[in-house]
């Protein structure tokens, strides 16, 4: 594969990277799980599961899209991309 990829192939290898940064991370943190309040009930559960997700997706996903989005569309580099995640 060429130095020079297309935009598209690396923002969409950037997400698959995001997305398996957000599953090692929610991995890593499940251990915190255990430190919180205990929930009674199941709507509390749903919340719970869900702010975790959502949490951790965010907390890696946003500042590697905030940084690698205006170097792929200023210079499309695969090996610039992938110093950078």
């Amino acid at each position: 594969m060429s130095e020079a990829m297309r935009r598209g192939t690396l923002l969409r290898w950037t997400g698959w990277f995001a997305l398996a940064n957000s599953f090692v991370f929610g991995l890593v943190s499940l251990r915190y799980f255990g430190g919180s309040a205990p929930v009674d009930s199941a709507l509390a559960w749903v919340y719970l599961v869900a702010v975790y997700i959502g949490h951790h997706v965010l907390l890696t996903t946003v500042p590697l899209f905030l940084l690698a989005t205006p170097l792929i569309l200023v210079w499309p580099r695969r090996r610039a991309v992938t110093v950078l995640a």
